[in-house]
This record gives C-alpha cells, sequence and structure tokens, in this order.
C-alpha cells in the first residue's frame, strides 16, 4: 500500500466520520438511514475517485499475425518466412502498417533495421517478434560538433564496420578538398576521429566519405556552423618574463581576445601591455576592474606576491561573481593557499619523463615535450581535463563558490606552436578558457529532437527561456505556435515539419538565431538503422519482462476502471442530500 492511498483512505475516513455524526445529531430524524447511506456512499465515491482502481482480465488472443517490412528488410528473406513457417499472413510496409488498423494483430514479425523510439510509441499491445537485419559495412556510429568558434578544431568522431575483404579510406572532405583521413582494415570495426579547423564563418558543408579503390562507397553530409570567436577578456599575472606567457598573450590577442598582461621585471619594476580592451591598468587589482574580465591566468608566485587585500578581491570575484581563476604550477607549490588548497601534486617515481602524450577534449595523442613532470593527484569533486596516455591529470577544474579554479602543470604548451602544431595549441586553451570563464546563464536556448531531422518527418523544437511570457519565434515567414511544458514553465515546445532537406531557414528569438539542418531520406542510413535497431531490442526487451509477469500471473493483465464510473453515483449521493436538506 503506498503512501498516496494511506493518505485518501485516512482522509475519507475521517470525512465519513464526520458527516454521519453530523447526521446523527440532526434534530430532524427523518430519512435518517438514507441519509447516512447516502453520505457513505459520496464519500466512498470520492476515495475511488482519487485511487488507482483496476480489475485482473484473461488475456485473449485471435492469433493473427502480421509481417512488417522495415527499412533494410530483405523481401527473400520475408518470403521464405512465411512460406515455412507463417503461411497467409500478410506482408506490409511500416507506413502502411502504422498508419492502418494495428489492433487487429496480436504478433507482429518486424524485418528490417525495426521502428524508432517514436514509432514504437504508437504500438500498443501487440507482441513484437524481431527479425534484424545485418548491417554489413558502414559508419555505425558518428558524433561532431555541430558549432564551433572561429578557430576552434571540428572533430568527427565514430565507428566504421568493415565487413568487406579489401580495407576502406574515410575521408573528411570541405569545399572540394580532402582535409584527413583513416584506414580501416578488412573485416574490422574501428573507432575513427578526423579532425580539421575550418576558415570560413557562417554555415559550411562538410562531408565523410568512404572510398574503397577508387569507388566512393558511402558519402555523409557534416553541416558545421562557425561562430565568431567569443569575446573574451583575459588578465594574465606572471612573476618573470617567460615564453609560455609571451606566446599565450600573442595568440590570444592575435584572435580577438581582450588581453592585459602584468609581468614583475624586478622589485617593485612590473611590465605592463594591453591588447582589445580600453581603459584596463594592472597597476593595483580592483573588485571594478575584475568585473571586466572573464578569466584571470596566473602562476602560484603572482598570487602569492600580491598584497592581501587584492587577493581577497580576486578571491571574492571567484567566490561571489563567478569569475575564472586559471593556475600554474610553479615551484613554491604551496598547499595553504585557498587557489591551491584543493590540488595536491606528484611526481612519478624512477626514470622521469622527457614528453607526454596528452589527451583532451578535441585532441587525441598529442605528443608535447616537458622539463619537470608533474601531475595532479584527483579528489572528489574534481574534473580531470587533460591526461596522459596512463591517465595522470595535468590540468583540473574544482567549483569555487559561483566561479571555478582551474589548475595546470603544463608551462611549455608554446612547443606546439613552435612545431607548427597550432590546432592542438588552441584547442587545449580554448578548452581551459572556456571551462574556467564566467558562465552565461541568463540567455535562452533552443535545441532540435531528433539529432538527426529528416525531409517529411516531424521535429520536436524546444525553447528555453529566462522568463515565462509566451515566447515569439519566427522562422520562413510564420510564427510557430510554443506550448508551455506544464512541468517546467521556462521550457516551450513546438512540433515542425521540414518540408525541403538542407540548410533550414533559422528559427529567430531576439538575439538567438537558431541554424538547422534537414537530411534527405537515405543520408546516414547506417547510423540510422543502427539506432532503430537498438530501440526495437529494447522494446522487445521490456516486452518479455512485462509477459514473464503475466505469465506468473496466469496470463492475466490488470485493467484500469475509469473514474467516471464513480463520478456518477457520486453526483446522485451528493445530489440526494443536497434535495432532502431543501425539502427538509
Amino acid at each position: 500500500m503506498g503512501a498516496w492511498t494511506i493518505i485518501v483512505i485516512s482522509a475519507s475516513a475521517v470525512l465519513l466520520f464526520v458527516l454521519c455524526r453530523k447526521e446523527w445529531r440532526r434534530a430532524n430524524k427523518a430519512r435518517l438511514v438514507p441519509r447516512m447511506v447516502a453520505s457513505a456512499g459520496a464519500v466512498v465515491c470520492l476515495a475511488c475517485m482519487g485511487l488507482p482502481i483496476g480489475f485482473t482480465k484473461k488475456k485473449t488472443n485471435t492469433g493473427r499475425e502480421i509481417l512488417v517490412a522495415t527499412g533494410g528488410a530483405l523481401n527473400d528473406s520475408m518470403l521464405s518466412f512465411r512460406k515455412n513457417k507463417k503461411p497467409g499472413a500478410p506482408i506490409v510496409e511500416k507506413d502502411a502498417f502504422l498508419s492502418g488498423e494495428k489492433e487487429r494483430y496480436d504478433t507482429v514479425h518486424v524485418f528490417g533495421y525495426g521502428f524508432s523510439n517514436d514509432e514504437l510509441a504508437m504500438i500498443d499491445g501487440q507482441e513484437i517478434v524481431y527479425h534484424p537485419s545485418p548491417v554489413n559495412a558502414g559508419i555505425v556510429a558518428a558524433s561532431w560538433n555541430r558549432q564551433l568558434r572561429k578557430g576552434e578544431t571540428l572533430s568527427v568522431q565514430g565507428t566504421y564496420q568493415n565487413e568487406t575483404s579489401d580495407p576502406v579510406v574515410l575521408l573528411l572532405i570541405g569545399f572540394n578538398a580532402n582535409l584527413d583521413s583513416v584506414n580501416i582494415p578488412a573485416h574490422q570495426t574501428k573507432s575513427f576521429v578526423l579532425q580539421t579547423v575550418p576558415k570560413q564563418n557562417g554555415r559550411a558543408l562538410f562531408s565523410l566519405a568512404v572510398r574503397q579503390g577508387k569507388d566512393t562507397i558511402e558519402k555523409e553530409p557534416i553541416p558545421v556552423e562557425v561562430l565568431p570567436a567569443q569575446n573574451v577578456k583575459v588578465m594574465i599575472l606572471s612573476a618573470s618574463p617567460d615564453f609560455e606567457n609571451k606566446f599565450l598573450k600573442d595568440w590570444l590577442s592575435q584572435n580577438g581576445y581582450g588581453v592585459v598582461t602584468k609581468t614583475t621585471i624586478s622589485k617593485n619594476k612590473f611590465d605592463r601591455s594591453a591588447f582589445n580592451v580600453s581603459n584596463a591598468s594592472p597597476d593595483r587589482i580592483t573588485s571594478a576592474l575584475l568585473d571586466s574580465f572573464d578569466v584571470v591566468v596566473s602562476d602560484e608566485a603572482s598570487l602569492a606576491m600580491l598584497p592581501a587585500t587584492e587577493r581577497d578581491v580576486v578571491y571574492r570575484q571567484v567566490n561571489s561573481k563567478g569569475m575564472g581563476l586559471i593556475v600554474k604550477s610553479d615551484t613554491i607549490a604551496s598547499t595553504r593557499e585557498w587557489y591551491t588548497r584543493p590540488f595536491r601534486l606528484f611526481q612519478l617515481p624512477g626514470k622521469q619523463p622527457v614528453h607526454l602524450r596528452l589527451f583532451f577534449r578535441g585532441n587525441e595523442n598529442k605528443m608535447l615535450p616537458v622539463e619537470q613532470a608533474q601531475f595532479i593527484r584527483m579528489q572528489n569533486g574534481m574534473q580531470a581535463l587533460v591526461q596522459d596516455s596512463a591517465s595522470n591529470t595535468v590540468a583540473a577544474v574544482v567549483t569555487e563558490g559561483a566561479g571555478k579554479i582551474l589548475f595546470t602543470t603544463l608551462n611549455n604548451t608554446y612547443a606546439w606552436l613552435l612545431s607548427g602544431n597550432n590546432g592542438s595549441y588552441y584547442a587545449l586553451w580554448d578548452l581551459l578558457l572556456q571551462k574556467a570563464g564566467r558562465q552565461n546563464t541568463s540567455g535562452s536556448k533552443l535545441s532540435i529532437t531528433p539529432a538527426l531531422p529528416v525531409l517529411n518527418k516531424p521535429v520536436e523544437v524546444i525553447l528555453e527561456t529566462p522568463g515565462e511570457t509566451v515566447p515569439v519565434v519566427k522562422t520562413a515567414n510564420a510564427k510557430p505556435s510554443f506550448a508551455q511544458d506544464p512541468l517546467v514553465p521556462y521550457r516551450w515546445q513546438t512540433r515542425w515539419w521540414p518540408k525541403e532537406s538542407g540548410w533550414q531557414t533559422p528559427f529567430v528569438y531576439g538575439d538567438l538565431v537558431y541554424n538547422w539542418y534537414v537530411y534527405e531520406k537515405n543520408d546516414w542510413r547506417y547510423l540510422d538503422g543502427t539506432a532503430r535497431m537498438q530501440a526495437t531490442e529494447n522494446f522487445v526487451m521490456r516486452q518479455q519482462n512485462s509477459r514473464a509477469n503475466r505469465v506468473q500471473t496466469g496470463g492475466e493483465e490488470e485493467k484500469p476502471v475509469s473514474p467516471f464510473w464513480f463520478f456518477l453515483p457520486f453526483i446522485i449521493c451528493s445530489g440526494f442530500l443536497w434535495l432532502e436538506r431543501k425539502i427538509s
């Protein structure tokens, strides 16, 4: 018996006692018994409307079966199955089955890749028997960053299943040029990563092609939107001149970041510089100064050299106002200060490595020379951002109030720039600045499901807004109507049917412009087939578990009773009590 049932029964018992006591104490004893019965009947009916009342019923089976062909179904296999096992069973296409009289059949034999989750939601009560088709070869998993900032790395990751006797080559193609490639040996299923740094702004369409010899056996679209570089303002504090901060300052200023630097030359002598900012002097660290910066990058020595009052200003900016702090390790390695207390460093025993093979978002297996390798000991509440091949952490972040503290032991990332590996340098520092920077939580957010919208198939458009007023969204000379989520008041959603493939007219809500792409029916067919197979197999597994429960109860299933059947007698009892009091 659940808590809700106990509450309803207890409240009903109290109400029944109060009503019956009231009727018993009435001076007019006429029609006392009918009044007591009507009071009891009204309370019982009211309780039944609030309780999940049901009954068990023997499940009937008419024995009707049907064969449904979904994408990837093999006609010969279906015909052979019907001839040998289900003679006379009709064969229909998926769309015809979903739009027809599904209730006429008890068992549905599904051939091919199966149904999507939305289509499975339309099937109620029929037993599904799944006969999956093999996915012979192709891209069975893929993902990429569909929206990125100017200068960020486009990373296409996935899995290719090669069942042929010849190797294949996966090519990332953009603007009629081969940008990256990877080989997949014969008879192997292998993960792949293809990367490039888009040089254009706005919407672009790349391609992922699969070539075997001179033949292109698969080619899939990869839509990408490149946004302008984010206007992040960074302050760099350095205890002494070094190449790391010099290259970081140059790279930030050349890529449009606002940068202010303060470098200690000698006692009470400093070198100051500013790029892409105005009226920002770092002579004295104040709250008003730090309000205009998103991230402070500093070594431990620079923070230790600040007066206590200025260190307190930095702490309040991080803890209360959400500013980010990136601390680079140095020789002092103090664990008593608030900005280093969460981080414990260690070195590997024995011979120290002179190169680290680093792994981080968007870049894998990147070699970086190091002078003295130090690593961060992971603690609860800490997120690793950059690790080596042995999962030792060299950059991690923790939350400090409203802001974040990021600690890194990497002090010579400029070596990547000297060797021409600009992409890894950009990806690393973009990751660090993004993880540490102020988080903008006041804006609106728009998303679309499914992730790969298909021509002439509905998509769900979901908008999250800071307020609860009805949003006005425009697109393609239309204003779609959004319905408010009953449980999450700041979330709104609508359904949209794309009529053309390719880039769509963007959804516009205030300053938010959302570009999206619609795929042809045959785009990413193996990827879609794998997702449908997984959804159908999960559905069948849930049905089997439900069927096992019915077998344990003798093949019975529980049917709910509509509250309407209790509402009518409730009205009759209540009406009698009202009328009886009027005529008394």
